[in-house]
């Protein structure tokens, strides 16, 4: 069984090896898309009935998508397409890591993890509908993700139920913007990146920041 630091290891290694090849142009190389994936399988195996998720491994997590979709626009098609797909199979596969179970009743949550799912949710519905980010509602949000950044920045582990929400929340955003034309995708995608920015602020949050 994988100790939580091989874990981590294990992924970076993993998703280090289909990145970077990408970002020096050399395309999307298989075999490494395959051992990602591997990985992730192996994480799912790993964390069943898991009420807690390690930090350092949930900090590959919520790049996993991001990391691809951005290197994607570098290249034509029908490479882009390919590298889309694989950012899509390997954040299901991530999702998978942390899906739905029963665990979450072994450990007392925070009201502001419970609700943060539903506010995101609600985020989504107005931002599809306007073709907009609602921007209060995403500044509340905002402002609970980052009230929960300082409250555990100093835990190890993190609850499955808040690293599903914080897998989420770029690629959700990404999609939705997708359909939309160029000038509203526009202004989503800038949304979607700000909300990865503070994703990232909480994962690599820790003691000595505070």
């Amino acid at each position: 069984m994988m100790t939580d630091s091989d874990t981590a290891d294990e992924l970076t290694e993993a998703l280090d090896s289909l990145t970077l090849p990408l970002r020096s142009n050399e395309g999307l190389d298989e075999e490494a898309l395959e051992k990602a994936s591997s990985v992730l399988r192996q994480c799912e195996q790993e964390w069943d009935g898991r009420s807690l998720i390690p930090r350092e491994a949930l900090a590959e997590l919520v790049d996993v998508y991001a990391a691809l979709n951005g290197v994607s626009y570098a290249y034509p098609e029908p490479a882009r397409s390919a590298i889309g797909r694989a950012a899509r199979e390997l954040q299901g596969l991530a999702l998978s890591t942390v899906k739905k179970q029963r665990v979450e009743d072994e450990v007392i949550l925070p009201a502001e993890v419970l609700s943060l799912a539903d506010r995101w949710d609600s985020v989504l519905r107005e931002t599809r509908d306007l073709q907009q980010v609602p921007s209060q509602k995403l500044s509340d949000f905002l402002g609970v993700l980052d009230g929960l950044t300082e409250e555990l920045q100093d835990q190890d582990e993190i609850p499955r139920t808040l690293a599903r929400t914080l897998i989420s929340l770029f690629p959700s955003l990404v999609e939705i913007a997708s359909e939309f034309d160029s000038a509203a995708q526009q202004e989503v995608m800038d949304s979607a990146v700000e909300v990865q920015e503070h994703v990232w602020e909480f994962v690599n949050a820790d003691a000595d920041d505070s």
